[in-house]
Parts: structure tokens; C-alpha cells; sequence
């Protein structure tokens, strides 16, 4: 006993001193972090020089309490170095990775970092998340990136990354997602990327990847994203696919691709994009599996044949594009079934027949196209039954008959195009008070009757074209009440009377066609006053007089077609002053 008392102020002592060590091992490592943080920040620059974004960083203060850096709690070692969207330029050569054994998270995440990145990042063993993404990094990615075995986040996208994909991408098995997008990487995918097993987000898209999409593509099950598209990718899509049976959102476009049957197995897929392919064939009926789809986009292919009516399974659909394919056949009355649809692009197709005539459909919709097909019959009753349609296109087809109770009451419409068709209406029923509305093009069709809306409703139309039509009467004054005419053609009709001087208070007009009517009396002096006006074209009518010398305020005047009227005396001298005319027409007077 006498023994072990002895000897006890010898273990005390002891241990003191392995304590002592231990707390200067810690205090080591955090003055190692400080000096490289702080000799970092001494070559970088900020986009606010008065005001740095690190101006927390001195040796005032410990790292762990600086702007943009989190410690371990117990041991004050630095685990996190978080500066995104914090305005810094410079590169990551200055920063020495091997200071910081203990960091987990490197987040510089839009900011202008630029150069290489450091192999010596390898040496980062603890890291789950890299995010360099928005910044102007370059060269290639490096190929010891792989020995970050606990990296769960990697995301390089939206930088100027060139070279390949490195193999070694495969060790990364604890990675949940693999960010790559806009680079310029080139090569093929690697078929170690199979081996991600627990990749949740795989994106690649807007890069320069040729090959085929390799067939492991199948083993990464708990796949939810995958985006392909934007690449150089040829072959067909591997029946593999079909085996990511998690997967809500998949991307292919711009890539040299088929469409599998194998498609109809991913149930839960809610974003379906394969626009601006090479797909050829007709759309498979497996699409109308597709019970979760919300945004199904074929657009810009060869795909032929009719629109399956299984289409109309999808009755979570909210954006149907199809448009510039050569797709034909009628549009299947399964369509009306889409009750949550809102946008639908049809155009550029070789469609026929009718538009689907459903009561209860189209109740959500905001955007239809199906202009540039070979449509007929008459506009359905059911369009903007929400009054939540913005823009209509259908020109282009051989649609007939009224349209008054399809559009007349639809308050929400900001576009309007129904040119080249046979509609046959009288002009003045088609609209109602359309507060919204922008741009109307009813041309060459067969309205008839006269201008007679309410001018005063139409506050922020920019663009009013009826040419071609049979409209008769005069312009009324009151269109002087529609402040953001830009744009006036109303070529070839049967249009009488004076040319209202109401005009010139359109201010914003640019081009005023008017060309090919009966109009007759004197051009109104207020022309003049229209200092943006680039196009008048007045030809073809029954104008007498003298062309106004006020025309000399219209600077900016382009063209001006006065041919075949009845105008008689002087050319005004002043006309010359006009220096950007380029087209001058007053023949035949």
C-alpha cells in the first residue's frame, strides 16, 4: 500500500502530461486551419471590395466563429467551409486541403472561382459534400476525385470542365448525387458508373458525351433523376431503362434516340423529356402507362402515326408537347380526359379532322398550339371554359364556321392566333372585353362586318392584324382608346371613309398598314406626330390631297408607300430630311 501511495504523485504527473500533449495536438490543428484559411483569403477578391464578405476572418477571433465556417463542437476542428453565392473570386491552389483532416462539407457554390481543380483534393478523407457548381472552373475533373469514398453530393455543373469522365468515379459508392451538367466533357459514360448503387440524381445533361447510355445504367435502382439530354448520345435508349422503377424525372433530348416499350414500366415517372431526338416511329402505347406523367415532351422528332387514345390515361398531365413531328390522323376525343392539362403543343404536325369535342374538358387550360396542321370542322365551344386560356394558336388549318361562342367571353386571352384558316364570322361578335389581351392575328380568313369593339378594353394590345378578310366600314376614332398599338395591318378589305387623325395618339405605333381598302379624303396631318413610326403603307385606296409635310417627324420611317391614291400637288422637299428611309413608293398618283 505504502508502495502505491509513493508512486502516485509520479501518476498524476503523468498524466498531466498526456493531457498537456493532447490539448497541444488539438491547438495544432486548429492553428494549421486558421493560417491556411487565412493565407486563402489573402488571394482572393470580392466583387464588393468595400465591403469583404470575410472581413470576420482575423486571428482577432478563432475560425470556428468566422463567416462561412462551422466546427466539430468538441474538438473545434473544422468540419465545414460553406461560402456560396459570397461574390469571391480566385482558385483553390492557395487553399491547402491537407490542413483540414477533419472537413465534411466544401460548398463555394456560384461564386467566379476559376482554374484548375486540385488533385490534392483527394486528401479531403471525411468529405460527404463538394459543391463547386456556377463558378469558371476548367481543365479536366480530377482522376483521383474517385479516393473521396464518403462523398455523398458532388456537383461541378455550370462551369468549363473539358476531358472525360474519370473511371474512378465508380469507387464513390456512398455518392446520392452526381451533378456534371453544362461542361464541355467529352468521351462516352464510363460503365463504372454502374457502380453507383446509391445515386438517387445522376445529371450529365448539356455536355458533349457521344456513345451509347451504358446498359448498368439498369443497376442503379434507387435512381430518382437522370438527366442525358443535350449530348451527342446515339443508339437506341437500353431496355434497362425500364428497370428504374423509381425514377420520376427523365431527360433524353438531344440525343439519337428510339422510344422503348420498356418506357411504360417507370410508373412513378411524373417528367418524361425525348424533344429534339432523331425518334422515329410511331409513339408507343405503353406511354399511356405513364399514370404519373405531369410533363411529356416528344417534340422536334420523325414520329409518325396517329396519337394513341391512351393518351387519355394520363390524367395527371399538365404539359403535352408533340409539335414538330409528323404525327396525323384526328386529335382522340380521348384527349378531353386531360382535366389537368394546361398546356398543349400540337403544331407542325399533319393532323386532321376535328378538335375534340368534350363538354366537361380542357378546364385548367392556358396554352393550346395546333397551328400548321391540316384541321377542319369548327372551333369546340369548350376552350376556355376556366377563363384561364392565355394563348391560342390554330392558324394555318382549315377550320370554318363561328368562333364567338369558343372566345368571346375568354377574359384571360393574351395571344390570339387563328390567320389562314376559313372562319366565317361577323368581326364584331368574335371578342368580348379582353383587358389582357396582346396580340390578334385574324388574318386571311372570311370575317365580315365592322370594327365595332370596345376600343377602351384593349389596354395593352400591341398587335392587331385582320388583312385579307372581308371587314367593311371605317376605322373608328375610337381606336385612339388602345394606348399600346404598336403594330396596325389591315391590308386588303373593304375599309371606306377618312383615315381617323385619332392615330397619332397611338404613340408607340411602329408599323401602320392600311394598304388595299376604299379609304378616301386626306392623310391626316397627325401622322406626323408618330416619332417611332418605321412602316406606312397606305397604297392601293382613294386619298386625295397633298401628302403633309408633317410627315418629316416621323425620324425613324423606313418605308413609306403611298402608290396608286389620287394625292396631287408638290412632293414635300422635307421628305428628305428623313434620313432612315430606305423605301419610297409614291407611284400612280
Amino acid at each position: 500500500m505504502l508502495s502505491l501511495f509513493l508512486h502516485k504523485p509520479l501518476y498524476f504527473l503523468l498524466s498531466f502530461h498526456f493531457l498537456f500533449l493532447a490539448s497541444s495536438s488539438s491547438s495544432l490543428i486548429v492553428n494549421q486551419e486558421t493560417e491556411a484559411l487565412l493565407r486563402w483569403k489573402a488571394t482572393l477578391q470580392f466583387h464588393n471590395q468595400t465591403n469583404s464578405p470575410l472581413s470576420s476572418w482575423s486571428l482577432s477571433t478563432p475560425p470556428c466563429n468566422w463567416s462561412g465556417i462551422s466546427c466539430d463542437h468538441n474538438a473545434a476542428n473544422v468540419t465545414s467551409i460553406s461560402l456560396s453565392d459570397y461574390g469571391l473570386k480566385g482558385t483553390l491552389h492557395h487553399l491547402s486541403f491537407f490542413s483540414f483532416p477533419y472537413l465534411k462539407e466544401l460548398k463555394l457554390r456560384n461564386n467566379s472561382f476559376h482554374g484548375n481543380i486540385p488533385s490534392q483534393l483527394s486528401n479531403l478523407s471525411k468529405l460527404t459534400l463538394l459543391d463547386l457548381s456556377y463558378n469558371d472552373f476548367s481543365g479536366w475533373i480530377p482522376k483521383d476525385i474517385g479516393i473521396l469514398s464518403s462523398l455523398c453530393y458532388l456537383g461541378l455543373s455550370n462551369n468549363h470542365l473539358t476531358g472525360v469522365i474519370p473511371i474512378s468515379i465508380g469507387n464513390m459508392t456512398s455518392l446520392s448525387t452526381l451533378d456534371l451538367r453544362r461542361n464541355q466533357l467529352s468521351g462516352s459514360i464510363p460503365r463504372e458508373i454502374g457502380m453507383l448503387k446509391s445515386v438517387t440524381i445522376l445529371a450529365l445533361s448539356y455536355n458533349n458525351l457521344i456513345g451509347t447510355i451504358p446498359s448498368c445504367i439498369g443497376n442503379l435502382t434507387n435512381l430518382s433523376v437522370l438527366y442525358f439530354n443535350s449530348n451527342q448520345l446515339s443508339s437506341s435508349i437500353p431496355n434497362e431503362v425500364g428497370m428504374l422503377r423509381s425514377i420520376t424525372d427523365l431527360q433524353l433530348s438531344n440525343n439519337n434516340d428510339t422510344i422503348p416499350s420498356c418506357i411504360g414500366n417507370l410508373t412513378n415517372l411524373s417528367t418524361l423529356y425525348l424533344h429534339y431526338n432523331q425518334l422515329s416511329g410511331s409513339i408507343p402505347h405503353e406511354i399511356g402507362m405513364l399514370t404519373s406523367i405531369a410533363d411529356l415532351r416528344l417534340s422536334n422528332n420523325g414520329l409518325i402515326g396517329p396519337i394513341p387514345s391512351c393518351t387519355g390515361n394520363l390524367t395527371n398531365l399538365s404539359i403535352l408537347a408533340l409539335y414538330s413531328n409528323q404525327l396525323s390522323n384526328s386529335i382522340p376525343q380521348e384527349v378531353g380526359r386531360l382535366r389537368s392539362i394546361r398546356e398543349i403543343y400540337l403544331r407542325n404536325n399533319n393532323l386532321t379532322g376535328v378538335l375534340p369535342t368534350e363538354k366537361k374538358k380542357f378546364t385548367v387550360l392556358s396554352v393550346f398550339e395546333i397551328h400548321n396542321n391540316k384541321l377542319n370542322g369548327q372551333l369546340t365551344n369548350c376552350l376556355c371554359l376556366s377563363g384561364k386560356l392565355q394563348y391560342f394558336a390554330a392558324y394555318n388549318n382549315s377550320f370554318g364556321g363561328p368562333i364567338s361562342k369558343s372566345l368571346r367571353n375568354c377574359t384571360s386571352l393574351l395571344r390570339l392566333q387563328l390567320q389562314d384558316n376559313q372562319f366565317t364570322e361577323n368581326i364584331s361578335k368574335i371578342l368580348g372585353i379582353c383587358p389582357q389581351l396582346n396580340y390578334l392575328d385574324l388574318s386571311r380568313n372570311k370575317f365580315y362586318g365592322e370594327l365595332s369593339w370596345k376600343w377602351e378594353t384593349f389596354l395593352n394590345l400591341s398587335t392587331l392584324k385582320i388583312s385579307n378578310n372581308n371587314i367593311v366600314g371605317r376605322i373608328p376614332s375610337e381606336i385612339g382608346k388602345a394606348p399600346q398599338l404598336q403594330w396596325i395591318e389591315l391590308t386588303s378589305n373593304q375599309l371606306e371613309g377618312t383615315i381617323p387623325k385619332e392615330l397619332g395618339k397611338l404613340k408607340r405605333l411602329v408599323k401602320v398598314i392600311l394598304d388595299s381598302n376604299d379609304f378616301s379624303g386626306i392623310i391626316p396631318n397627325e401622322i406626323g406626330m408618330l416619332s417611332s413610326l418605321e412602316h406606312l403603307n397606305l397604297a392601293d385606296n382613294h386619298l386625295s390631297g397633298a401628302i403633309p409635310y408633317q410627315l418629316e417627324g416621323c425620324s425613324r420611317l423606313l418605308v413609306l408607300n403611298l402608290s396608286m391614291n389620287n394625292l396631287t400637288t408638290r412632293i414635300p422637299s422635307n421628305l428628305s430630311r428623313i434620313h432612315s428611309l430606305e423605301k419610297l413608293d409614291l407611284s400612280q398618283n
